[in-house]
């Protein structure tokens, strides 16, 4: 793997760590659900709406590889401590690359990656998505 994985702050203030409570492809876009590990803390929506083009969900138990590479290279700290995640010469993106067969362009697409202790959402967008603090528990 040559990917280059960084954390990523979508907005300052939030926790660190978060669950997937639901995900949402519908006429609004990409939006995620997420509640914090921290049960104190409000849960957060992430929107990106229509700016995201692709994204695949998969359970923590399928990427072994993955979580192999990252401990490998930064340590279990960096992802097991940390939600968000940017990545460079991402390997899901060249996949999506070769799959269209030149019929997209890659250029202005970001790689962003939330992992948390069950699932991995990999998600491929022009943007940076919004995010907003929900009011209530849900």
């Amino acid at each position: 793997m040559n990917e280059t994985w960084s954390h990523w702050v979508p907005r300052n203030g939030l926790e660190r760590r978060y669950n997937i409570k639901s995900i949402l492809d519908g006429n609004k876009g990409l939006i995620l659900l997420l509640s914090p590990e921290c049960k104190e803390a409000h849960d957060i929506q992430i929107t990106f709406g229509y700016s995201a083009s692709a994204h695949r969900t998969t359970y923590e138990t399928f990427r072994h590889a993955l979580i192999i590479y990252l401990h490998q290279k930064y340590g279990s700290d960096f992802y097991t401590k940390w939600t968000f995640f940017k990545v460079e010469n991402s390997l899901y993106m060249q996949w999506l690359r070769e799959q269209s067969e030149g019929m997209s362009d890659f250029e202005h697409y970001q790689h962003f990656a939330i992992l948390t202790p069950d699932l991995f959402v990999d998600i491929l967008a022009m943007k940076e998505p919004e995010i907003s603090e929900l009011d209530t528990k849900e």
